[in-house]
């Protein structure tokens, strides 16, 4: 499909047409944190590009990636788009596991799975205690760092963390302590526990089609 079909159905702008890779759909692979200088990496560049610009008279500081269905390359977008950002800007960078169903970030950029969102919302822990910091090397041969918070030990009820007063306090703390907020959601198709988060965002990016496709919501 043609991605100005895309935009054209959902009536929303396309913000990047991220090249197929094995990546989007393998959530079992590690994400590479070498964005080296290819059509890949250029993509989630742009898709960057576009969120510091898209709308001028309001920043973008926080962003809340999701997909319909699972295997449409959400979380791997989320992590191009924040590791990205980490090395082409000087941002100040948190990249947030908000998907407590199936978490895949301890898996998939070597981190410990806990402590993570889900410790944060349930034990009162500082969030400086849940947050991971890696290293990324630049396409240029800079040095960057990326924060990751994971989602933690799965809890029982995760839409009810999700949409608490508590989840929403940690977005605005986190937005006043970062220049870019990158948020990995279940998809909405499955279940809702990305729909409350949506209030509490600067935008929202769709992945569509096995994540050659992204679209924007602001």
């Amino acid at each position: 499909q043609d991605p100005h079909q895309v935009a054209e159905a959902y009536r929303l702008p396309i913000l990047a047409a991220v090249p197929e890779n094995r990546l989007l759909r393998t959530s079992s692979v590690r994400v590479s944190l070498r964005p080296a200088s290819d059509p890949y990496w250029e993509a989630f560049r742009k898709l960057r590009a576009k969120l510091r610009y898209f709308n001028v008279d309001r920043k973008v500081v926080s962003v809340l990636v999701t997909s319909a269905v699972a295997g449409e390359g959400k979380t791997t977008v989320a992590a191009g788009l924040a590791l990205v950002a980490a090395t082409t800007d000087d941002t100040n960078v948190v990249l947030l596991e908000a998907d407590l169903r199936q978490p895949t970030f301890a898996l998939r950029l070597g981190l410990r799975p806990q402590p993570g969102l889900a410790e944060l919302l349930t034990h009162g822990i500082k969030i400086r205690d849940a947050t991971q910091s890696l290293a990324v090397p630049g396409w240029n041969g800079a040095g960057a760092s990326l924060d990751v918070i994971a989602a933690g030990a799965i809890p029982p009820k995760p839409s009810g963390l999700l949409e608490s007063r508590w989840m929403a306090e940690l977005l605005a703390e986190l937005s006043a302590t970062y220049d870019l907020v990158v948020i990995d959601t279940p998809p909405v198709a499955l279940v809702a526990d990305a729909m409350p988060l949506m209030q509490s965002v600067d935008g929202v990016i769709a992945v569509i089609d096995a994540g050659a496709f992204a679209t924007g919501a602001f």
